[in-house]
């Protein structure tokens, strides 16, 4: 309960300088309370719970930090209209939406830092052949990926930074395959055989 506690903090919290007090205050307390209340006295128990409780706060606190440095990725910094070249990294289709939805790693614009971004590609514009490991060429608009609508709904700039997306958007023009991948894991294949399979 402490560490899950630790964990929703950190969410509340504004920035680093909040985390690190968060994590010292707590390591504090852990200390006090084995300093101060003896191991044999009135409330030996006590004692114990409250230097647990303020290290699962503190660990809580302190995992969702690593982890959000190690794989967080900064959205891009505005929407743009660009030519992407990238390789698939995962196919969901979607037919019932009447599009494909692509996970592509490719080249910031600006920056030509590595990114991830997710495209919505109508059936029209898509490419059966546009499977995990091919590179393809598509014209698209980006989006940074939007916080929530309302306090306390649902925010997907959040969920799209530890997912490593930097940018979400659309297809403006029909996918280009460059170069065939490799078709795929057998899990992709089975789960495409499947659909088609329901579908049909």
């Amino acid at each position: 309960m402490g560490f899950a506690a630790g964990i929703a903090l950190w969410f509340a919290l504004t920035g680093p300088a909040h985390w690190l007090g968060l994590t010292c205050l707590c390591v504090a307390l852990a200390l006090g309370a084995l300093a101060l209340l003896r191991g044999d006295g009135d409330f030996p128990y006590l004692r114990l719970a409250i230097a647990a409780m303020s290290l699962a706060l503190a660990g809580g606190c302190l995992t969702v930090w690593a982890k959000s440095a190690l794989v967080g990725t900064p959205a891009i910094a505005r929407p743009a209209a660009v030519t992407l070249l990238g390789r698939v990294l995962s196919r969901q289709e979607q037919p019932a939406d009447e599009r494909v939805r692509l996970v592509l790693t490719t080249r910031e614009p600006e920056s030509l830092r590595a990114i991830r971004v997710r495209l919505n590609v109508p059936i029209e514009n898509d490419r059966a052949d546009a499977l995990e490991g091919a590179l393809v060429r598509v014209r698209a608009r980006l989006m940074p990926p939007p916080p929530a609508m309302l306090p306390g709904s649902y925010n997907f700039a959040r969920a799209a930074w530890f997912e490593g997306l930097a940018a979400t958007g659309s297809a403006l023009g029909p996918v280009e395959v460059v170069a065939q991948g490799k078709q795929g894991g057998w899990m992709a294949r089975t789960q495409r055989r499947l659909s088609s399979h329901i579908h049909a």
